[in-house]
């Protein structure tokens, strides 16, 4: 596996396992998202809110692609505090200065997994009177036993229920360089987390 090509990466390339979506699908599904999002926004003004850190990379280059006046307004996110590997209390904050009101409004996220975080998002930017509030994930697991879980308007990738990095995506705060989108090798996860391995954590760092 040859995640890049140049000379010193084999430290990292034994940290992963398999690649999950590859840059090329990456790239391609991309295109796909961008023009359903320029069809559904044709002729009007965008506000894209992102989710930090995770969804930079993703938003750099979906946002390039899109043929539309956009404005970008930025907050962070987060169920995991530092150390955690369960789910725990949703903090996030819209920026107060953000200009919502009557806006169409886009909240880009990397990963959908309870839907817990999502919604509380939409619900907030909905009370700030916004005129429209749609959401794009990167990426949405599958759930089946989540009942009433949002869903977005415009997903990447569906996947299986498992941790995965790159592409932006984490793990204590680090592979968000990969091209890809992969999983960990096991002792990567049981490293940190002292033998639990990933079994709270099935998700990039906010995984809700």
């Amino acid at each position: 596996m040859e995640l890049f090509e140049i000379a010193g990466a084999k430290w990292l390339e034994q940290d992963i396992a398999r690649i999950v979506v590859s840059r090329d699908q990456i790239a391609r599904r991309i295109e796909e998202l961008a023009g359903e999002i320029t069809e559904c926004y044709r002729g009007k003004e965008l506000t894209v809110l992102v989710l930090l850190k995770g969804s930079v990379v993703f938003l750099a280059d979906l946002i390039r692609r899109l043929p539309l006046k956009i404005r970008l307004e930025m907050m962070s996110a987060s169920s995991y505090p530092a150390g955690a590997v369960d789910s725990q209390e949703l903090r996030f904050a819209v920026p107060a200065e953000a200009e919502l009101a009557g806006k169409d409004v886009l909240i880009v996220d990397d990963i959908l997994d309870t839907g817990r975080t999502l919604r509380a998002i939409c619900q907030e930017v909905k009370s700030r009177k916004s005129g429209s509030v749609r959401t794009c994930v990167l990426l949405k697991k599958d759930r089946p036993e989540t009942v009433d879980r949002i869903e977005p308007d415009f997903c990447g990738f569906a996947i299986e229920p498992e941790f995965v990095v790159g592409y932006g995506l984490d793990f204590n705060d680090l592979y968000r360089n990969l091209p890809d989108i992969c999983t960990l090798q096991p002792h990567v996860l049981t490293g940190r987390f002292g033998g639990n391995g990933s079994a709270g954590r099935t998700g990039e760092n906010l995984g809700d």
